[in-house]
C-alpha cells in the first residue's frame, strides 16, 4: 500500500522510515502544497500525510476539508509543532491519524501504521459497500466521447445550466426580445461547452443539461463553468448582442447514467441526473456556482479558496463559489 508524505522537511522520511521495510507499505514524499495531485491520480486506496509545518490555520482548514471528502484515501495529519488545539476534533472531521511533535520525533513504528490502517478498514470497506448498494454502479470512466456507445453506463460530470429569468423581467423584455434571447442561448451555451469536452444533452426553453465524459482523474466542467461566471459580462455583451446583463445559475455533479443520444433520452432512470435537476432547481439560487461533493476533491489548484461550504442538500455536501473573489 502506497504512503504519500506530504512534506517539505528533510525529517520526513526519517520519522516513516521502519514503515517503509518488509515492502508492505511503500513511503515516499512530494511537497506539501501537491497534495491534491496525489488525491486526483490514485487509481487504489493509499494512505496520504500532509505536514501543516507553513500553512496557516486558513490553509489547514482548507486542506483538511479537501483531502477528507476522499473516497481513495485514509488522512494522516503531521503537526510537528503541536499548534492543533482540539486533536480529537482532527478525527470527528475524517482523519485516520495524528503525528504530532513527539512522535514526530520518535518516529512512526510498522506495528503503528498497521495499527492505524487496521483501525480504519472497516470502516472504508463498509462505506464502499454501502455507497455502491445505494447507486448499484462502479466508477465507469470514459477518456472521451469516442469510448461513449448509446445504451451502455457511464460516468459523467453534469452541468446543469439555466437562465434566471423572474416573471418582472419576462414582462417587460417582451416576446420578441426573448425568444431573440433563447434562439442563441443553446447555440452559445454549446459552443462554450464544447470547448471543454462537453456537450448538450437535454434542453428546455431557458436551459438545459450538458454531459463531460469523466476520466476519474479531472473534472473539465468545473473550469468551463468557472469562466462562464467571471465572464458574465462579455457573454452578455458578445454571444447575444443585447443590452442585458444575463444571469444564470449552474450546478455540478459526478454520477453515473445510461447514455442514449440526445431526444431519446425519455426512458432513461437515473439518480445522478435527478439529483443534479433538484440541485439546480431546488438548491441553487440565482446567480451561483454550486458543486455537489463528488465535484470538490476535483476543484483545479488555485481555485479552492474561491468556493465556500454552503449545507447539505438531499445527502450531498455542497459548495458555493463566492460572489467576491480576492
Amino acid at each position: 500500500m502506497h504512503v504519500i508524505v506530504h512534506s517539505d522537511s528533510q525529517r520526513a522520511l526519517d520519522c516513516f522510515k521502519s514503515v517503509g521495510r518488509g515492502g508492505e507499505f511503500d513511503v515516499r514524499q512530494q511537497p506539501a502544497k501537491d497534495y491534491r495531485k496525489s488525491l486526483q491520480s490514485c487509481t487504489e486506496p493509499i494512505v496520504l500525510y500532509l505536514d501543516i509545518q507553513g500553512f496557516s490555520p486558513a490553509e489547514t482548514t482548507r486542506a483538511l476539508k479537501y483531502l477528507t471528502a476522499s473516497e481513495t484515501a485514509l488522512i494522516g495529519l503531521i503537526d510537528p509543532k503541536d499548534s492543533i488545539q482540539d486533536v480529537a476534533g482532527l478525527f470527528h472531521d475524517g482523519i485516520f491519524d495524528y503525528i504530532g511533535k513527539t512522535l514526530w520525533k520518535d518516529g512512526v513504528t510498522l506495528k503503528r501504521m498497521r495499527k492505524a490502517v487496521d483501525a480504519f478498514s472497516w470502516l472504508t470497506e463498509e462505506e464502499e459497500g454501502e455507497e455502491e448498494e445505494k447507486s448499484g454502479v462502479e466508477l465507469l470512466t470514459a477518456t472521451g466521447w469516442d469510448q461513449v456507445a448509446s445504451g451502455n453506463e457511464y460516468t459523467f460530470s453534469f452541468m446543469f445550466f439555466e437562465l434566471d429569468l423572474n416573471e418582472d423581467w419576462k414582462s417587460k423584455s417582451g416576446r420578441e426580445h426573448l425568444d431573440r434571447v433563447t434562439s442563441s442561448l443553446e447555440a452559445n451555451v454549446q459552443r462554450i461547452v464544447s470547448a471543454g469536452g462537453g456537450r448538450i444533452w437535454m434542453w428546455a426553453e431557458y436551459g438545459g443539461l450538458a454531459l463531460f465524459p469523466f476520466n476519474g482523474k479531472g473534472c473539465e466542467a468545473i473550469l468551463t463553468s468557472f469562466r462562464m461566471m467571471l465572464n458574465r459580462t462579455i457573454i452578455s455583451a458578445e454571444d447575444f448582442e443585447f443590452d442585458t446583463l444575463l444571469s444564470f445559475r449552474i450546478a455540478l455533479h459526478i454520477g453515473n447514467t445510461v447514455y442514449r443520444p440526445r431526444g431519446k433520452t425519455g426512458t432513461i432512470i437515473s439518480d445522478s441526473v435527478n439529483f443534479i435537476f433538484h440541485l439546480g432547481h431546488q438548491f441553487a439560487e440565482p446567480g451561483g456556482l454550486y458543486l455537489s461533493g463528488s465535484v470538490y476533491p476535483y476543484i483545479p489548484h488555485g481555485l479552492e479558496s474561491s468556493f465556500i461550504d454552503c449545507g447539505n442538500f438531499e445527502g450531498n455536501r455542497i459548495y458555493r463559489m463566492k460572489k467576491r473573489l480576492t
